[in-house]
């Protein structure tokens, strides 16, 4: 109870603190580009039409229809599925646009939105973007939309909300090897991508394809846009499952990496997640959802073990099941019950639930279920007020870190 109130105070309190701002003259506010973050200002932009005479399109030509590179300066295609984020949808497309290394596509794919994304995207066509719609289908149709138009010898899937550093792919390029799958940096931001904050994990190292997916499993996750794909890779992982909902990526890349005779990590090429979308699919305890989620993990586990049965590989498979009990507890009785009956098969001790040292300690005093219905008003409590510090942060033009 006390938590609750506490975070309907922090939000009363950052909302009268933000219409203050709001009342000030933008250049006292240190502003240069408007709240609504309609394009990406914070990285140098380098025009489309930039690139070398070879390539150059012809003035009546998509750029995308006439683009061609030298064999050692492999096209890449950029592939930008996107629904409802026209706030967002000029920036993703910027960053793709303004990317150093001048052999691109990019390829729009508008999933049924019903706000002015695709309106929005249709402004670049003159600019040589593809731009393509279907009606509402998830975020794998889109992509698979997308990669049934692209012409790319490797591919670069970039979601409608987030961006690319100008740098991301000529970082990559060097060390483009057909059957190696190339990974990067991510780092999240809520408003300005200047609050974006890197540093190298566990993961930053090149690992063979099972080392890599119990390293990831274990300790952190890849955000998708930081994977530069050979085509010769998906043609063997196949098509994004779009039955999926939640967790597709984690699916979908699981089978590339599987495919792949080795992950090659390239320092410095980043990706800026935007969380706290509204919009964003990613998460939701609905049972579309949960049953998503269920779905993605059998079939990740199930593809790990057939490759490597090993104690470490098994640990790694527990956790994710651990992991999804979690999550979906108290809701789908049915698919935690399923779940438990995966972990019990790998007869291993189950490990602790996700979580940090306090809520630890709680779980042994009370239980994980209890522990978990505590930490909710706190965590709600701290991601509003780290959401609404950026925030303020972003009026007044204060550097985010």
């Amino acid at each position: 109870v006390i938590l609750n109130y506490l975070t309907s105070r922090v939000k009363i309190f950052y909302r009268e603190l933000l219409h203050a701002c709001q009342q000030l003259p933008r250049e006292d506010r240190g502003m240069t580009h408007a709240y609504s973050f309609p394009s990406l200002k914070t990285l140098p932009k380098k025009p489309i039409h930039a690139t070398p005479p070879s390539i150059r399109c012809a003035k009546e030509e998509p750029l995308s229809q006439n683009l061609t590179s030298p064999q050692s300066q492999p096209l890449v295609s950029i592939i930008i599925p996107a629904y409802n984020c026209a706030p967002y949808i000029e920036a993703s497309i910027e960053s793709a646009l303004n990317q150093t290394y001048p052999y691109c596509e990019v390829i729009v794919c508008d999933d049924g939105s019903q706000d002015e994304t695709l309106a929005i995207a249709k402004r670049y066509e003159d600019r040589g973007v593809q731009v393509y719609t279907q009606t509402n289908r998830g975020a794998s149709a889109a992509r698979n939309l997308g990669l049934s138009y692209a012409k790319g010898e490797l591919i670069q899937f970039l979601d409608g909300d987030d961006l690319l550093a100008p740098d991301k792919l000529a970082r990559q390029i060097p060390r483009y090897q057909q059957d190696c799958l190339l990974s990067g940096q991510w780092a999240p931001f809520y408003f300005s991508p200047k609050g974006a904050s890197f540093s190298a994990g566990a993961l930053a190292k090149d690992l063979d394809p099972t080392t890599w997916l119990i390293t990831s499993w274990n300790h952190e996750m890849m955000q998708p846009g930081c994977w530069l794909t050979p085509r010769a890779l998906i043609d063997k992982a196949g098509l994004w499952n779009e039955e999926l909902f939640r967790d597709n990526d984690g699916e979908y890349f699981s089978r590339v990496i599987l495919a792949a005779k080795k992950v090659l990590y390239c320092d410095g090429a980043k990706v800026y997640y935007r969380v706290g979308n509204q919009g964003n699919l990613s998460w939701g305890r609905s049972l579309r959802s949960l049953t998503s989620l269920f779905e993605a993990t059998n079939l990740e586990t199930s593809r790990l073990l057939a490759k490597d049965s090993s104690l470490a590989a098994k640990e790694a498979c527990a956790k994710r099941w651990v992991s999804f009990i979690y999550e979906a507890y108290p809701d789908v009785t049915h698919l935690r019950e399923k779940a438990q009956k995966e972990l019990r098969a790998l007869k291993l001790p189950p490990p602790a639930p996700p979580g940090g040292l306090l809520f630890q300690m709680l779980s042994r005093l009370v239980g994980w279920q209890k522990a978990k219905g505590l930490r909710a008003p706190y965590y709600s409590l701290k991601v509003a007020s780290i959401k609404a510090w950026f925030k303020t942060l972003f009026y007044l033009g204060l550097p985010s870190r």
